[in-house]
């Protein structure tokens, strides 16, 4: 199977596609087989498409543009990236490729840390560094056994934190509590 990194977000430079960009030729290095997938759509678009012209990275990478099919990329993905450089609010391609167990890299930035534990659910990364991300990717697309180990733990880390049926059980066992307490029921 081919070495899938993919990224999905919107084409905007807060989120740090550059930094993505720029981590290609130092993964090429070491993993000449890998393909990059960026995802999305925005005002930045066509300059993304030119930095990568200017890395002579552009048979490497493709820009699929604005996707409905999220699930079956990330299916075919080995890494997710998200390298959001100035802000990122919930991060739910995150949440859906651990989910599916794709582990993921991610910026240590806005409410990222809430979701990615560095080195358990997968890893997290300086903003604006491209050498930190493809350090960490390489490591990922080196090691079946780190991979396995982060998909373990992020799947049941998301399916702990974010799964519907817990999150009511909770709140229907802290109602009870505190009705409890009033001597309501």
């Amino acid at each position: 199977r081919r070495n899938v990194v993919t990224v999905v977000a919107a084409l905007y430079k807060e989120k740090g596609i550059e930094y993505f960009l720029g981590s290609i030729p130092l993964i090429m290095e070491k993993v000449r087989d890998a393909h990059f997938v960026v995802v999305g759509d925005g005002d930045e678009r066509d300059y993304f498409i030119q930095l990568a012209n200017d890395l002579d990275i552009s048979d490497h990478v493709s820009f699929l543009g604005r996707r409905q099919d999220i699930p079956s990329i990330l299916e075919a993905s080995t890494v997710l990236v998200l390298p959001s450089s100035e802000r990122e609010g919930f991060g739910l391609a995150l949440v859906e490729a651990m989910a599916m167990g794709v582990p993921v890299v991610a910026t240590n930035i806005g409410g990222i840390p809430e979701i990615v534990i560095d080195n358990k659910t997968g890893f997290l990364v300086r903003p604006k560094s491209s050498k930190e991300i493809a350090d960490k990717v390489v490591m990922l697309l080196n090691s079946v056994e780190i991979r396995n180990r982060l998909a373990v733990d992020a799947r049941k880390y998301v399916e702990d934190k974010f799964d519907s049926k817990k999150q009511t059980a909770k709140l229907e066992s802290i109602y009870i509590e505190l009705l409890q307490r009033k001597n309501l029921i």
